[in-house]
Formats: C-alpha cells, structure tokens, sequence
C-alpha cells in the first residue's frame, strides 16, 4: 500500500533567497492540463495532476507574495498508471503526498498558489486555494474577498448570483468608521470591484460589509494589515 507523505510548508521572506523563478513566469493553464487540489478530514491539502504530458518531468513550485520556490525537492514524471511519481531512492505519488499549510502564516484573503511546472517551462498547471478566505453565501448568493498585494490593505472583490438590475444595500465597517451605500447589481448578476478597508491613522484593524438583497443577505468579518504577520 502506498503510504501518505506529509508536507510541512513554511513560507517566510526566506524563501526569497531560495526562489529560481520569476513571478512573472508564472502564467495560466497549458490547455488540456490540470492541477486540481482538495483539502482532507485532516486538513491538509493534497493534489493531482491531469493530462499532462509522459514525456516531460515536472517540478511543484508553490507562489506566495514572498515569491515562487519549489515545494518538493524531487521531480514527478507520468508513470504507467497515469499517476505523477517522484524520481529519487523514496519515490512518492503526489496525489498521496499530504500538504500541512500553516494558516497563521496568512493573511485573511491571502491567495496561495500551486504549479506543477515541466522541466522545460512546456507544460503548467495551476491550483490556488486560500488559506483564510473571507467569503459568504445565502441562497444563492456569494461573495469573496481576496488580497491583492501583501501590503494588507488592497482586496479584489467578487460576487455573484444577485438579481441583475436589484439595489443592493452594503454596511461597511473598518475600525470606528461606518459607511452605508448601495450598488445596482449588473445585467449579469455578477460583480467584482477593489475594497480599500484602511482607515487614516489606523495600522491594522477589524472590519465587516454586510450586503443585503431581496432573497439573501451576505456578511464577512475579516483583519486588515494584520502587524503580527511576518
């Protein structure tokens, strides 16, 4: 029986020293290939690989905002089963290979980010999960947040099944501000937009929208900047 590996991946401004590919070399899917990724009863993450290519090795790097920095150091290659092995004295499968993220090295929203890259920068394919999302959904509707940049104060907003043309009504909190507005929910029923939380004099704070409808009503409570982070 094949045993389960676990992973331990630590993410600090370290890992910098030790990143070989640029971030900017990090792009979308190859067509047809795929990285999906699940979390276990345990927690950890595992992945696997699809339609990826017999022929080439492959690398598992993993992006964060400190930069991208491989996260196994051995190769996978396709074996005859279909399934991504490693080369090495030990070898491993990765869909068995258990991944520990350690969530209080994130950020509320923080996006991470797995590749499964070939040697030759042919084929990729990417997986991203969020640690510590901030997201809701009610009957129907539901709405994420997602850090953008690793100052903590920059989010990319996203929502999705509100009636299209509807006035949908927001309460925003952050620190001791309040602000009420209202938005006109597009002809698709789907939305995105930038959230700014920080408030001026404040370094790091506590802060909630609330969005309600007519058939559903959205809440997230999250940390911006947070100072005890890195």
């Amino acid at each position: 029986m094949q045993k389960c590996i676990k992973l331990l991946v630590f993410f600090s401004l370290v890992a910098l020293a030790f990143s070989v590919k640029a971030a900017s070399e990090w792009g979308p899917n190859t067509p047809g290939a795929a990285l999906t990724i699940s979390q276990t009863e345990s927690g950890t993450y595992t992945l696997k690989g699809k339609n990826l290519p017999r022929t080439l090795s492959y690398t598992l790097w993993i992006k964060t905002f400190n930069g991208v920095f491989p996260a196994y150091d051995q190769e996978f290659y396709v074996d005859y089963s279909g399934e991504l092995k490693s080369r090495g004295e030990w070898p491993i499968l990765l869909k068995n290979l258990q991944i520990n993220v350690p969530f209080n090295d994130f950020l509320d929203g923080e996006p991470l980010e797995f590749g499964l890259i070939s040697t030759d920068d042919s084929v990729q394919a990417i997986a991203k999960i969020t640690p510590n999302p901030i997201a809701d959904e009610d009957r129907g509707c539901s709405f994420s947040m997602e850090l953008a940049a690793a100052d903590g104060i920059s989010f990319i907003a996203k929502g999705a099944g509100f009636i299209p043309g509807e006035r949908v009504e927001v309460v925003s909190k952050s620190a001791h501000e309040v602000v009420n507005s209202s938005f006109v929910v597009p002809d698709s029923g789907s939305f995105i937009g930038t959230v700014l939380p920080s408030v001026s004099g404040v370094e790091t704070a506590l802060a909630s929208h609330t969005m309600k409808a007519s058939h559903c009503e959205i809440s997230v409570d999250y940390r911006w900047r947070d100072l005890n982070y890195r």
